[in-house]
């Protein structure tokens, strides 16, 4: 996809108009267009109480929607009902990957039906994996951070996607003919705004987490054994067999797995360009399918909003777009987004981890996901999950040692309001203030051009572990996870990013001194700690 801001003074024109629709929902569930809704059985039938929604819809020739609105809740409004017609199957699928329910409705050894940022993954290690790292206390953070006006197109959106829900369940207007596939389908359900909020932050941590989902979702504490086996086996060889486990080929690990995405774009300043406009080129080589594809619109609020561009499936915010002012794109950055941490066990005491000569208990969590049998009955399986103070525990875990995963942009709760104070700067000034204001972006770099500014803009500014070469190289951890961890360090290659000829600057972030009893394996050493 191309960004380009317009030349001088033009303005951004709508193109060829085909189809023209207003949307209105009301608390009650009727349509402001003469249409009523059946309810839903259950609490989530309905918008939110005492809510009322307006957006216009309308479409070029190529199907992009332009939604209008006068508020936020509107303007979202009209975003997921345009996304949820065009793609109902395919986030309706992804809602229960996100809320940990795939298994009751498709069994657990069934593959995801788009892998995209989460790879090939069974239902059945998705669901725990979901239910673990974005836990209650999780997104009740992700909700608290959130400005009003983020709150109100979340609430829009997903008022706005239930409403094409039970137009879809009711073929009222044409919506069951687009839908056919799966609008009778059980797992086609109402949402609630809980749901659009795990999926933002879904978003944030596939550069980290995601890469150890099959690890995350099947750590457990070893099983007790005698210990005659436990001499007989040796040290090294324990160790031998659980880096096999892990199958820890770290220089392989990038957002996308190996699904060869990768990204260009391209920013020239005014000396580039040989007249007064800067010009952006952005082609991010992304997914076709599944909810992590991008889906293109415009969104306009009066005297607030007017940008164009792209998103993820069931996220309200454009990621890569343009408005009057300023034009950006994205293409994945190299950096590492997480760390290993080397946890020495207490004495006698698989669960607890030694930090500054005291024994810290982990956090354990019951987790029980309902599945499908072969006879359409279910079954309940339950595993009880740990976390330590760094993140999630994984399968690397005997009696002495524990590994656990910290995802820098696990508590990043600002991407997405970086993302939408970009969508209303007024110039690329402002732009770049706003990235090194909140230095958020979860694991893309940016680059990015102006109207009237000579420059272009670049940088890799956001939530990125402080770890130098030096700290990663003397890590003090000998196990092989850590041997492997440093062998894996190396120069790779990376999406295209190019500003020319004037450029930004990252800014850094900062560390403190961490105890040194806190050993990091090793992308985290011991005397850093993260700023998020």
């Amino acid at each position: 996809m191309t960004q380009i801001p317009r030349r001088g003074n033009m303005p951004l024109s709508l193109l060829a108009l085909v189809v023209a629709a207003t949307l209105t929902a009301c608390a009650s569930g009727g349509g402001g267009d003469g249409l009523a809704f059946a309810p839903l059985p259950g609490d989530l039938a309905n918008p939110p109480a005492d809510a009322t929604y307006k957006a216009e819809i309308r479409r070029t020739s190529m199907g992009v929607p332009h939604i209008k609105a006068d508020t936020w809740g509107g303007a979202g409004y009209g975003y997921g009902y345009a996304q949820a017609q065009d793609n109902l199957c395919t986030m309706a699928d992804s809602f229960l990957t996100y809320r940990g329910e795939r298994s009751q409705y498709f069994g657990a050894d069934t593959p995801l039906a788009y892998p995209g940022t989460l790879g090939a993954q069974k239902n059945i290690d998705a669901d725990f994996f979901h239910r673990h790292t974005i836990s209650g206390d999780v997104l009740k953070k992700m909700v608290d951070a959130q400005s009003d006006d983020m709150k109100q197109l979340v609430a829009g959106f997903t008022a706005g996607y239930n409403r094409y829900v039970r137009d879809a369940k009711a073929g009222a207007g044409g919506a069951g003919a687009a839908n056919a596939a799966c609008r009778t389908e059980a797992w086609v359900q109402p949402i609630t705004t809980d749901d659009i909020y795990r999926r933002m932050y879904a978003a944030n941590i596939v550069a980290g987490y995601v890469n150890f989902l099959s690890q995350i979702a099947n750590a457990a504490p070893p099983a007790p054994v005698a210990s005659s086996k436990v001499a007989a086996r040796g040290r090294k060889e324990q160790q031998a067999l659980q880096l096999a486990a892990l199958d820890l080929r770290l220089h392989e690990v990038r957002v996308g797995g190996k699904g060869g995405v990768g990204s260009n774009v391209y920013g020239f300043g005014t000396a580039g360009t040989g007249d007064s406009s800067p010009l952006l080129f952005g082609n991010p080589h992304w997914y076709w399918r599944g909810p992590d594809r991008f889906y293109q619109a415009q969104l306009t609020i009066p005297g607030k909003l007017n940008v164009s561009g792209a998103s993820f499936l069931g996220v309200p915010v454009v990621q890569i777009g343009f408005n009057d002012n300023v034009a950006w794109s994205h293409t994945v950055s190299k950096a590492r987004r997480f760390g290993l941490y080397e946890l020495k066990l207490a004495a006698g005491d698989a669960t607890s981890y030694m930090r500054d000569g005291r024994a810290v208990k982990m956090q354990p969590s019951e987790i029980t996901v309902k599945v499908k049998q072969g006879n359409g009955t279910l079954a309940s399986v339950t595993r009880t999950l740990y976390k330590s103070e760094y993140g999630p525990l994984i399968n690397q875990w005997d009696a002495s040692t524990a590994f656990t995963i910290r995802d820098i942009n696990a508590d990043n709760y600002r991407s997405f309001r970086n993302w939408l104070r970009w969508s209303q700067a007024k110039s690329l000034d402002e732009f770049a203030a706003i990235q090194r204001e909140e230095a958020a972006v979860p694991w893309v770099n940016t680059v990015a051009v102006g109207r009237g500014s000579p420059k272009a803009w670049y940088a890799d500014i956001g939530a990125v572990p402080n770890v130098s070469a030096d700290q990663l190289a003397n890590c003090a951890s000998t196990s092989p996870v850590a041997t492997a961890l440093r062998a894996s360090v190396r120069p790779r290659r990376s999406s295209t990013a190019r500003a020319a000829p004037a450029t930004g600057r990252p800014m850094p972030t900062r560390c403190s001194r961490a105890p040194s009893a806190r050993r990091a394996c090793p992308a985290c050493c011991a005397t850093t700690s993260w700023r998020t």
